[in-house]
């Protein structure tokens, strides 16, 4: 009532119905507040979380939206992408990471991975296996080479997707880099 033209406790509220239970009233606010101020990132950030939670049939349309807005926030980008049907969500995820690539240092690789590690293995567990997962995978690889996860990850990938005499090389590494 002391704001209602503030973004922030639009979001707050959304966040707080939510807790309470009354998702209705929560996606009602978090839309509200990005009504008030759609480059509201924290906004974006609670409605991307809760139309993944409640599994929200509109989802992906809010997701490339968020993407829209925010092209260069991987962080909002990766909460785009979970709420993606599978399919859609390789294809997603392997846009980002090439658009990723390029921006990374050395020393922002670390921080990286910690953020698309998770988000990565969801997609590809998620995912009917073929050669689109096997490509997201390799693409994560090239850009993440100390992930002993990743590489693993790569090495099943590939034998799901008949391919299995490449395996070892990437589980081999995988293994090598847990050592």
């Amino acid at each position: 009532r002391l704001a209602p033209q503030s973004e922030r406790a639009c979001s707050e509220q959304g966040r707080a119905y939510f807790l309470l239970g009354d998702n209705a009233r929560a996606l009602a606010a978090m839309q509200e507040s990005i009504s008030l101020n759609p480059a509201y990132l924290p906004g974006w950030q609670y409605l991307l979380r809760l139309l993944v939670l409640t599994k929200n049939v509109d989802a992906a349309r809010w997701a490339d939206r968020a993407i829209e807005l925010f092209p260069t926030c991987y962080p909002v980008a990766l909460l785009a992408i979970a709420a993606y049907p599978p399919a859609q969500a390789v294809a997603a995820m392997h846009a980002l990471l090439d658009r990723v690539a390029p921006t990374l240092t050395a020393d922002q690789e670390s921080v990286a991975l910690t953020a698309f590690r998770k988000p990565i293995l969801a997609v590809a567990a998620e995912a009917t296996p073929g050669p689109e997962v096997v490509a997201m995978l390799e693409r994560a690889c090239a850009i993440f080479p100390r992930s002993a996860r990743l590489a693993g990850e790569l090495g099943a990938a590939l034998t799901r997707a008949d391919r299995a005499d490449e395996a070892p090389a990437h589980l081999s590494r995988a293994h090598s880099l847990r050592t």
